[in-house]
């Protein structure tokens, strides 16, 4: 190759041999370039173009295709660049040195006789790659653009040219529009089947940068390789740039994550007050870049409780219009997202179209965040068509028990007790006008209430105009008097109340409590113990006797003691005289 440097300087008879004797010196290594810059690293050195054969104007970058025709005239006086086929003057200049080659005989190239003579290098093409990236900053995870240009430098032609890039671990094939593959991180470009002396090739290759890449750009150093089935008299141009090609600038710009979040419900059936509802909270990473602590908080309406969260979201439970906090998410990657599913109650009383509950969800991370308009989110209503809630619905739980006076171990006709009526609302809706009616036997008798009972006739009202939350109790007691003529039949103390507001009650058979010979308990069939006052003394019992009974007739003068007769027949005699005596004196 020195010899060739030489024979370039001291000048050849034949043009054509002198140009060619140039260009087949080492030319560029493999420089990276900005697309459209004119600057080149400082350790890349560009070959001088051939005559009428150049690699192309200085200021343009190739065109991404394996062969090119380039314009006949440079825009601003550049040197020509034309890739196609030689010119017919180039043709024959190109045969001379072939002409010579056979007249140095034996002795070839470095023979004595053809020591005046350049280097020739029949059947090898010197190769160089150029790399040039497009010109725009990246972040972690964006992608860009590689350049991979091939020159043939010749002298001759070369077959099957291909370029390999083998990427560094911070960067990721993508693909490209030029038909390059990649098997993991080593991409390859081509074959192109022939390359002539002063062609080009060019792929582009598109790659990510990692998003979870933490570093300035500085050890990001990418180099491309180009072979040919053809030998190459200079492989150390084969290689390059070095000691590598950055990103673009040389810079990585500070990670940059594009977080959004969204809300939806679980299940689109209605719900009444005081029913849970579910929905999720959705945080998405728009990327490019991966997100480092992820947060997702959501700020509930008035109308809406914190219940609980599988997601290990917490809250205050029962605190209504409180602020709902989910578990940071460490990382997210770009196309990740995190969910979180929440339940919340709406209020018991809500008596709303849905239109004022509006729920504000948002999402934040440590790391930039290019676009905060999706950082929040808002969800008005409820689920449903309208976003109102359904009919409310409470069911109300009905119980009863008697109570006696003190000191009483039984009711006495004539006498007082009372009955105690316990309603429970076991939701889920807060039970508005609760209402409890008990229509009393004929043996008993409304006496009073101290809970603001009355009666009309014998139907005993109690409430009517209160509301009855999820959970909670009303006691009512009220008393009664047993009739004095009651003789010990239950069913004239059978006793069932009921239950009932001005909400729809989903099982109303549980509305209903009865004490009464219905009602199992220790007292007996009556359900409260009764003492009935004495009555007539029942008539004697006649009773069928066996056959085999003797039939003697009772005994009703043998018990008589013996002396009874004599003492009657003395005191009947006795009254006979007295009454002859008196009849006498009158006379």
């Amino acid at each position: 190759m020195a010899s060739g440097l030489k024979a370039a300087r001291d000048g050849a008879a034949d043009a054509g041999v002198r140009r060619r004797a140039a260009h087949t010196l080492p030319g560029v290594l493999v420089g990276v370039v900005l697309a459209g810059a004119t600057a080149l690293p400082a350790s890349a050195t560009l070959a001088p173009p051939l005559e009428g054969r150049g690699s192309g104007c200085p200021h343009e970058a190739p065109v991404p295709t394996s062969r090119q025709e380039a314009p006949d005239d440079c825009p601003d006086g550049g040197t020509e660049a034309r890739t196609g086929e030689p010119r017919a003057e180039e043709r024959e200049t190109r045969e001379e040195p072939r002409e010579e080659e056979e007249q140095g005989g034996a002795e070839g190239p470095r023979g004595t006789a053809g020591a005046d003579r350049p280097q020739r290098f029949p059947g090898r093409a010197d190769l160089a790659a150029l790399s040039p990236v497009l010109p725009r900053d990246v972040a972690p995870g964006e992608t860009y653009d590689y350049r991979i240009t091939v020159v043939n430098h010749g002298p001759a032609q070369a077959r099957n040219a291909t370029a390999a890039d083998e990427l560094p671990p911070a960067l990721s094939f993508v693909g490209s529009k030029d038909g390059c593959t990649a098997e993991g991180r080593r991409v390859t470009c081509g074959p192109v089947v022939t390359l002539d002396p002063g062609e080009t090739a060019s792929w582009t290759i598109t790659v990510r940068l990692d998003p979870a890449y933490t570093g300035d750009g500085s050890d990001i150093l990418n180099q491309a390789t180009v072979s040919s089935d053809t030998g190459d008299p200079d492989p150390a141009n084969n290689t390059g740039p070095h000691p590598g090609a950055g990103p673009p600038h040389g810079k990585v710009q500070p990670p940059r994550a594009d977080l959004a979040v969204t809300k939806e419900f679980t299940d689109p059936d209605p719900v009444a007050p005081g029913a849970v509802l579910a929905y999720v909270l959705t945080a998405r990473n728009h990327g490019p870049s991966q997100a480092v602590g992820v947060s997702v908080t959501d700020r509930l309406p008035e109308g809406l409780a914190f219940v609980d969260s599988p997601d290990g979201c917490t809250g205050e439970p029962g605190a209504y219009g409180g602020t709902v906090t989910c578990p940071e998410t460490a990382v997210l990657g770009p196309g990740r997202r995190a969910v979180f599913t929440v339940r919340a109650r709406l209020h018991p009383g809500y008596t709303g179209d849905g239109s004022d509950l509006v729920n504000r969800a948002r999402t934040g991370a440590r790391t930039g965040d290019p676009d905060q308009s999706n950082n929040t989110t808002e969800l008005t209503g409820l689920p449903g068509d309208g976003g109102g809630p359904a009919p409310a619905s409470a069911d109300l739980v009905l119980a009863k028990r008697y109570e006696l006076p003190d000191g009483a171990d039984a009711a006495t006709p004539g006498e007082t007790y009372a009955y105690v009526m316990t309603v429970r609302n076991e939701g889920p809706s807060t039970a508005r006008d609760v209402t409890v009616t008990d229509p009393l036997p004929r043996a008993l008798s409304y006496a009073g209430s101290s809970d603001g009972c009355s009666a009309e006739g014998a139907t005993v009202t109690c409430g009517g105009s209160g509301s009855l939350a999820p959970g909670q109790t009303a006691e009512y007691r009220f008393t009664v008097r047993l009739a004095r003529d009651f003789d010990g039949d239950c069913a004239a103390v059978d006793n069932t109340a009921r239950a009932s507001s001005a909400v729809h009650d989903p099982d109303t058979g549980n509305n209903a409590a009865t004490v009464g010979k219905t009602t199992p308990g220790e007292t007996g069939d009556c359900g409260v113990p009764v003492r009935p006052r004495p009555g007539p003394s029942p008539s004697p019992t006649h009773h069928d006797h066996d056959h085999d009974h003797d039939h003697t007739l009772p005994d009703t003068g043998s018990g008589v003691p013996g002396w009874l007769p004599w003492t009657a027949g003395l005191a009947l005699a006795a009254g006979s005289g007295l009454v002859v005596l008196v009849r006498r004196r009158r006379a």
